[in-house]
């Protein structure tokens, strides 16, 4: 029966996934609403090496590459992206995350949400 995850959170559902696993996962993982290419021009080395089965050193190879010239074949990202922010109030603050999905000029926010 497939589990209808939504947020990274959701994966605490998933028998054997423990909290000290799920904070190792954050900073590589998300739900889409749909399955979508990575964004080889922001992703972080270790998905570019876990995506496209290469070594830690040549997935950096391949990122420091971006800094010279970016992919820009359709294929090559995604039409999703991730927008933070921190608001903040006299000694108060809240960060917010934003899922924004972009298709054909137009931009729809996907969900926000605060931590």
């Amino acid at each position: 029966q497939p589990m209808n995850l939504t947020q990274v959170e959701d994966l605490l559902a998933v028998q054997g996934i423990t909290p000290a696993m799920l904070e190792s996962l954050k900073p590589f993982v998300i739900f889409l609403p749909v399955v979508t290419p990575i964004n080889v021009n922001t992703a972080l080395v270790e998905v570019i090496s876990a995506k496209f089965n290469l070594t830690l050193s040549d997935a950096s190879t391949l990122i420091m590459s971006r800094d010279t010239a970016t992919f820009k074949d359709t294929s090559d990202f995604s039409n999703y992206f991730l927008v933070n922010g921190k608001v903040l109030m006299s000694r108060a603050g809240l960060n917010m995350q934003a899922l924004i999905e972009r298709n054909a000029g137009q931009t729809k926010l996907v969900w926000i949400r605060e931590f």
